[in-house]
This record gives C-alpha cells, sequence and structure tokens, in this order.
C-alpha cells in the first residue's frame, strides 16, 4: 500500500523547466507582434487624422481664395514690380489649429505667358489674368501634407455693381 506503481509516478511529473521557457518565448513573441500591431494601428490611425483635416483646410483655403476673387470688388490681384499677390492670398487662409500650417507656397503664384503659351513666374509687366496659385497645408511633424493648384482668372465684369451702383469694380477688363 505504501508503493505507488510506476505507471503513477510517470503522469504526475508535470512539466519541465525548459517546457515552461519554450511556452513562455512563444507568448511573449506573440504578444510582442500584438503591441506591435496595436501600435502600427495607432500610427496609421493619426497620420489618416491628420490627412483628412489637412484636405478639409485646404478645401476651405481654396474656397476662400474663390470667394474672394468672385466677390465685388474682386479679390484678385495682378502681378507688377509693385504688388505680389502672394500676401493677399495667404490672407485668405483658414484659422488651423495647432501643428497645422496653410500656405500659399514661395513658388505658388504663376502667371500664364499667352507667348509662350506656359505659366511663368510674375513679370514686371504684369500679368494676363490668368494665374496658378499653389496651396498647400501641413503638418509641423511632417506626417501629412495636402498642395493644392488652382487657376484663377481676373473676373471680367462690368465697372460697377448692377445691384449697387456705389461698389466701383476695377474698369480694366481685357479679353
Amino acid at each position: 500500500m505504501g508503493r505507488r506503481s510506476s505507471q503513477s509516478t510517470r503522469d504526475d511529473r508535470g512539466e519541465t523547466l525548459v517546457e515552461l521557457m519554450v511556452a513562455l518565448a512563444i507568448m511573449g513573441t506573440a504578444v510582442i507582434a500584438l503591441v506591435g500591431g496595436i501600435g502600427t494601428f495607432v500610427q496609421t490611425s493619426d497620420i489618416h487624422r491628420k490627412q483628412a483635416k489637412s484636405q478639409a483646410y485646404l478645401r476651405q483655403f481654396a474656397e476662400n481664395l474663390q470667394s474672394s476673387i468672385a466677390a465685388y470688388p474682386t479679390g484678385y490681384v495682378a502681378c507688377t514690380t509693385t504688388t505680389k499677390p502672394k500676401a493677399a492670398y495667404d490672407a485668405l487662409k483658414p484659422a488651423v489649429d495647432a501643428g497645422y500650417q496653410a500656405v500659399v507656397t514661395e513658388t505658388g503664384i504663376a502667371v500664364w505667358n499667352r507667348a509662350t503659351s506656359t505659366y511663368t513666374t510674375c513679370p514686371t509687366a504684369g500679368d494676363a489674368g490668368v494665374q496658378r496659385v499653389t496651396l498647400q497645408v501641413s503638418t509641423d511633424d511632417g506626417r501629412a501634407s495636402e498642395t493644392l493648384d488652382i487657376i484663377v482668372r481676373r473676373p471680367c465684369r462690368p465697372p460697377t455693381d448692377p445691384l449697387d451702383p456705389s461698389i466701383v469694380q476695377d474698369t480694366t477688363c481685357t479679353a
């Protein structure tokens, strides 16, 4: 009665230290992969959120510019030796959250050159009434940057607003 059979002692022995270490290594690898996947998901989600916000700000920037140019009197600023449209168009940027910047890029204004049928930098003689404006919204951390080229044309309208004759419009309108 005091003796156990050899069969029962083999079944009760449990796992060895090596087996436990292998199991822990496998579980540790699985946990590391899971945590890495969650980290990648969080980073990707942050980037997508910033891209979506940048696109919304960029759309608002373009709409502000369009509204300004369509207004009476127009917000169109011709390129000359004394006037550069960048500052006027930069003033139309929307209010953005901290960490975002909305600008007309440094090389962002080009005018249509009728002679060469290309866009060139602002000439000293002025422009022909068609500009390509490059708008950009980016984040400070560089994770999202959206750029939009829009073509604006100087409006060709009657010299005064038909609804309000007291508002005088630019009288120089060339074809």
